[in-house]
């Protein structure tokens, strides 16, 4: 168990830092500056683009929460999706050992 801890801490640690090294290489692509734009609209502007917005809600809600604390800086707006990736390492980890427990790592399985 402690082994396949240290294995997942560190392909986290690589993940981090890949998505780090490049985390402010550019300014916002344009996805994320509409994304920036969705997420700072006033509230009646925000629900109103809803109606013609095709990508769910949930994103810019969080966005726009996410900028009220840490701004709305390339580093402050991807950040968010770093997090949200390296979580998502960490739940396809544990899908993959519940899933295949004959492929975990070390000594007796899962």
């Amino acid at each position: 168990m402690r082994r396949q801890a240290l294995i997942l801490g560190g392909i986290l640690l690589v993940a981090l830092a890949l998505r780090v090294a490049r985390l402010e290489a550019t300014d916002l692509w344009l996805d994320e500056a509409c994304s920036v734009h969705y997420a700072t609209l006033p509230w009646s502007e925000l629900w109103s683009a809803f109606d013609t917005e095709i990508h769910p809600p949930l994103y810019y809600l969080a966005l726009r929460a996410w900028i009220v604390v840490f701004g709305a800086g390339a580093v402050a707006v991807r950040s968010l999706s770093l997090l949200a990736s390296l979580g998502l390492l960490i739940v396809t980890w544990r899908l993959g050992r519940r899933l295949v427990p004959s492929a975990s790592l070390g000594a007796g399985g899962a």
